[in-house]
């Protein structure tokens, strides 16, 4: 961990961290005299910090000042807005001063300082000809120069977060090699490294200062929650690979770190607005202020809002609500089901969010630090895409945390909160309110020991508990209840050889989940190689296992009304809806009776002498004058002679034996396209299939990446890796068979029965409508025993996700980038990533259920494409930087969301252009998919095109 306050990070809910900010700031302004007494005894040094080539200051450098003659006594701080830098409680003396900020090559130089007058020094830095020289902290959990970090990283600059504009903090990893980034609408947008990309995330760890911004209970993380403005980024690193063995599971298949700007190093007020097409409104302000040589905050504030792209149709969500409008003319509707119905499809496109944050920094001596940050983030209405239930309408969606930070020396503690209220949002295709209110208590620490000069260890604690709050509405008999726990401690070695030309890296991590028997190991191994200061070669190995979440321990929710069309059709048979759950923790079994048959729950009750649980082998018997009086029923209401007297014929028709019609099992296929394709033969079963006890998936990697230079102003990156997944959790499937009547069978046992009296042909006709007509009803569905979804809902057929022990996939790939910059006004990027497969269909996994009928996909193509070019002109006041990103298609298959996305497209332009005159005026102009190239990045998102928007950005500097 860094020993600068610029490095760290923890969070808790808003409320508290507004108080703990007004205590400690009243508290600052109560000592501030004191302080500033006791500086104005001590010797002075002032100066700037200036850009070489421009001659313009450079904001947020750290400055640090040792004396000579003793080097204990050293001070640091940063430079302010307009570049300026001030210590003012020295002891005189000569002075070691350094100068340091990411892009820039440090500045070491001396200086006098007496106690008289004011020592005033100025210096002037030169950009870096490339970012080989940059000091990360992600992949070791310490600060080390990116070219030694045993993992494969990339950095995304403070200035190129700036000079961009993103509707939220994530959009800035569009151009990071080995990034699948995907929107789902203006500021709606997902991202993967290497593993399957979700709608809803993926199993990337998405940090904002060592802390996770992971929703609590809910998993996953939308850039939209963020509560930080662009001006609030320092930088961002990105682990292309898995970071488990430091950072737990919940990182196995990369990292995406986001480093906030200290309030020392960043003073003044920055105000932008931002306006264009689709209505789109995008404003913030930023204060921050040192009120001392000690202590700083900053407070930020931001709101969006636009009119969003729309989604042409959703075929689930169009039919279910044209159902819906029918079921509203129902009479005596109670309120919560009119309030559902009429939710059913009721999409509003205008988007709206707001978010604040505010930070205190305390330097409590030279060696220790204490951050306290706090931040809420409000969806007041957008359109969300979740896996396994369609889209969700969001209304008020409230994210907020507290994060507290403590370095000294090289220890390092946090602890924080972070909060989630979803409460006023529902899924589109049931109405069904979405209820979650959760926290995430976090506690971590974490010492670094040196115990030789080439030796370092790593090693750390953390402690994370989950809990639900009793009104969630997803977790059914569980509600309030789904607490969950995990306690992780690590170990990290890395051993420098070879004067440095060598590093070796071992990790370990060891992890208990509160509802899993046995702990995981996550074991890491890295090489890194230097040949020369221009190429290096990095090998690396990890292991872990992705950990399930809330929703795979608890979910218990409607998924589907009316899966039969009961309703629809005005069957009089109460419909049978399709209900997610997950498999619980001990898993689900069935009991088969003495007789080999299974009991089985069926709605079809309309006669109350009919019990609502019957065994499988004789239910079509039990039930036969229900069905044969629904046949009648159908001939009759054609009122025509012939269809009366086939009624009389079909109302003799006795009960077949099980003998005579059989029935048989098979599982519901969620995605049928018609009706005939409900029950493929395929998902046939003898036996209902068990669902094994929630298990962690297993995921194995391999990495071998090449990183080299020609000159200093061309650097190249080629990294290869394999990845296997075992144990794998594929998309929601049908847990629970239905039992169906076997209609060759039963058009047999008809045509016999009724030749004899009307002959072969009437009665072949005969037999042909009964068996369209009630020959293809699911008669029941079987539910395994105990479980709390099928005890509340025994006729609902129960889907879920599940862990397939016996499946496994395999893939590797290649990103490979380069950056070029010849001189200091041209830059030139580019990148390329391969996946060797990103589908697999149910038959290449080998897997003993025939039922599943589940593909596995990556839901990411197999190739994509990105180059750019940046100029950067008239002594650096104007840029102009065009890129263009390509994808190919992809077979995507996310649960409810499953079809093709074709390939893509996409020209970006960005033109920046700074007033210094103005206090660092900013204008950007940015134009998205210039071309206006109609494309869709995830199926059930909205077609994206054009646009453009142009904003100003004033900086102030500070008092």
């Amino acid at each position: 961990m860094s020993t600068l306050p610029n490095k760290m990070t923890c969070r808790n809910r808003v409320n508290r961290s507004l108080v703990t900010l007004a205590l400690v700031s009243t508290l600052s302004f109560a000592i501030q005299p004191a302080i500033l007494a006791q500086g104005a005894k001590g010797a002075i040094l002032m100066g700037e910090v200036v850009d070489t080539g421009s001659g313009g200051p450079l904001a947020g450098v750290i400055v640090k000042a040792q004396l000579q003659s003793d080097t204990t006594f050293s001070e640091y701080t940063f430079t302010n807005s307009v570049g300026k830098y001030r210590f003012g409680n020295l002891r005189s003396g000569r002075y070691s001063v350094t100068c340091s900020i990411l892009g820039y090559t440090a500045v070491h130089t001396e200086t006098q300082v007496g106690s008289s007058n004011p020592t005033v020094l100025r210096v002037a830095m030169a950009e870096q000809p490339l970012n080989s020289e940059e000091v990360v902290v992600t992949a070791s959990r310490h600060e080390e120069k990116a070219t030694h970090a045993p993992a494969s990283i990339s950095v995304v600059s403070s200035a190129e977060i700036r000079e961009h504009i993103n509707s939220t903090p994530t959009d800035a990893l569009a151009n990071v090699p080995g990034i699948d980034l995907s929107h789902e609408g203006i500021a709606m947008s997902t991202y993967a490294s290497r593993s399957m990309h979700s709608v809803f995330g993926s199993d990337v760890l998405t940090m904002n200062d060592y802390h996770s911004m992971e929703v609590p209970s809910i998993g996953g993380f939308y850039g939209i929650l963020m509560p930080q403005m662009n001006e609030d980024i320092d930088h961002i690193e990105v682990i292309r690979g898995p970071g488990s063995a430091l950072y737990g599971p919940e990182a196995a298949t990369g990292v995406v770190h986001f480093i906030s700007k200290s309030p020392f190093s960043s003073q003044g007020t920055n105000i932008s607005l931002a306006g264009g097409e689709r209505s789109y409104l995008d404003g913030g302000v930023r204060y921050a202020q040192a009120l001392s040589d000690k202590f700083a905050f900053k407070i930020s504030g931001h709101y969006l809002r636009a009119n969003d792209w729309q989604l042409a149709d959703d075929p689930k969500e169009d039919t279910a609500r044209k159902y819906a409008q029918l079921a509203l003319l129902a009479p005596n509707l109670s309120s919560s089901v009119y309030d559902s119905l009429s939710r059913i499809g009721n999409r509003d496109y205008a988007l709206e969010v707001y978010s604040f944050e505010a930070r205190a920094d305390d330097i409590l001596s030279d060696d220790a630090t204490l951050n306290i940050t706090g931040g809420l983030t409000n969806i007041a209405n957008d359109i969300a895409m979740t896996e396994d239930f369609g889209g969700a309408q969001i209304k008020n969606w409230m994210y907020d945390f507290v994060q507290a930070r403590l370095n000294y020396k090289d220890l390092f503690v946090q602890a924080a909160i972070n909060h989630n209220n979803t409460s006023g949002s529902y899924f589109l295709p049931t109405g069904a309110p979405i209820i979650n209110r959760s926290s995430t208590y976090v506690a971590q620490i974490q010492h670094q020991y040196s115990p030789m000069k080439n030796e370092k260890l790593t090693y750390g604690a953390d402690y994370q508990a989950i809990h639900p709050i009793s009104d969630t509405t997803i977790w059914g008999p569980d509600d309030g209840h789904g607490n969950v726990s995990i306690v992780g401690a690590y170990l990290q070695s890395q051993t420098s050889l070879m004067d440095d030309a060598l590093e070796l890296v071992l990790a370990g991590r060891l992890d208990k989940h509160s509802y899993l028997t046995e702990p995981i190991f996550s074991p890491r191994a890295a090489v890194v190689y230097h040949f020369n200061e221009q190429h290096l070669v990095r090998a690396m190995y990890n292991e872990t296992y992705l950990l399930p979440t809330e929703n795979d321990l608890y979910a218990d929710l409607l998924f589907g009304s009316d899966a039969f069309g009961f309703g629809k059709n005005q069957l009089p048979f109460t419909p049978v809806n399709v209900r997610y759950v997950s498999p619980y923790v001990s898993g689900l079994t069935f009991k088969p009776n003495a007789d080999g048959s299974y009991n089985m729950n069926t709605t079809l009750n309309l006669d109350p002498r009919i019990p609502g649980t019957l065994p499988t082998n004789s239910a079509l018997n039990v039930l036969w004058p229900v069905l044969r009086g629904l046949a009648v029923a159908k001939l009759q209401a054609k009122k025509d002679g012939l269809d009366s007297m086939l009624a009389s014929m079909v109302g003799g028709l006795s009960a077949p034996n099980p003998q005579q019609v059989g029935t048989y099992m098979a599982y519901l296929n969620l995605h049928a396209a018609s009706t005939a394709d409900a029950f493929p033969a395929s998902s046939i079963t003898t036996n209902p299939l068990p669902i094994n006890d929630v298990q962690a998936q297993h995921q194995r990697t391999l990495e071998l990446d090449y990183q080299g230079s020609v000159s200093r102003s061309f650097q190249y990156e080629v990294d290869a890796y394999q990845t296997h997944y075992s144990a794998i959790r594929a998309s929601a499937v049908a847990l629970t068979p239905n039992v169906l009547i076997n209609a060759q069978q039963f058009h047999q046992y008809v045509l016999d029965s009724l030749t004899p009296k009307l002959g072969p042909a009437i009665a072949g006709i005969v037999a042909d409508s009964l068996t369209a007509a009630i020959g293809s009803l699911p008669l029941g569905v079987v539910q395994p025993v105990g479980g709390a979804a099928n005890e509340t809902h025994p006729t609902d057929i129960l889907i879920g996700t599940r862990n397939y022990l016996e499946n496994s996939v395999e893939f590797y790939g290649i990103d490979a980038s380069f950056e070029a910059k010849p001189n200091d006004d041209w830059a030139f990027t580019g990148s390329v990533s391969w996946l060797n497969k990103n589908y697999w269909y149910a038959s290449e996994l080998n897997s003993v259920d025939s039922s599943s009928q589940n593909p596995f996909a990556l839901n990411m193509p197999k190739y994509r494409a990105s180059i750019g070019a940046r100029y950067s002109g008239l002594a650096r006041g104007m840029g102009v930087e065009l890129r263009d990103r390509w994808s190919d298609a992809f077979k995507m298959n996310d649960s409810y969301w499953i079809g093709d996305i074709g390939a893509r497209h996409v020209l970006d332009l960005t033109v920046n252009y700074r007033l210094e005159s103005w206090n660092n005026l900013m204008l950007t102009l940015s134009v998205t998919n210039v071309l206006n190239n109609l494309h869709q990045e995830l199926i059930g998102a909205p077609q994206i095109g054009r646009l453009t928007v142009l904003r100003a950005a004033y900086t102030l500097p500070s008092l």
